[in-house]
């Protein structure tokens, strides 16, 4: 959502309480379900929004290809096999950085506790942020809430 709005040349605010790529930590040792060919392909890390911040990405994009494992069935078109949330999380990250370095991203680092909007449209944000409460208003909002992992009780 990020690079579609600064390719759009508008001027965001990101409110993120880490922006260290959301909850995929707590899934670093988890299989990731999109094959490796699709992630480096033209729909996720080689597409065009991407292209702001590849000299970030490259060495990572070159690592997850490096360290991939090859599916053991052969009837899978999939040539790259698959990787870990970890090497995707990494990418995120760094891609993150790369973002937050761009002169139209103001960073908050803290969590929207309240989002109302006035009867002009107008979007008022109530933040928590490390220096206390803080608000903010906007004409629009992008809401990218992340993962919440839920893991079932598997008894043994």
């Amino acid at each position: 959502a990020v690079l579609a709005l600064l390719d759009r040349g508008r001027r965001v605010v990101w409110v993120d309480p880490a922006f260290a790529a959301g909850r995929l930590a707590k899934l670093d040792s988890v299989p990731c379900n999109t094959k490796l060919d699709i992630l480096l392909g033209p729909a996720v890390f080689a597409h065009p929004l991407m292209m702001r911040v590849a000299p970030a990405i490259a060495p990572h994009l070159k690592e997850m290809r490096e360290t991939s494992h090859k599916f053991l069935v052969h009837h899978d078109e999939c040539q790259l096999g698959w990787t870990t949330l970890e090497s995707v999380r990494k990418v995120y990250e760094v891609a993150t950085a790369a973002l937050l370095e761009e002169e139209h991203i103001c960073a908050v680092k803290g969590t929207v506790e309240e989002l109302k909007q006035d009867d002009d449209t107008t979007w008022h944000a109530c933040l928590q942020t490390e220096d206390g409460q803080k608000r903010l208003s906007a004409a629009n909002v992008v809401l990218a809430t992340g993962i919440r992992p839920r893991l079932p009780n598997v008894a043994g």
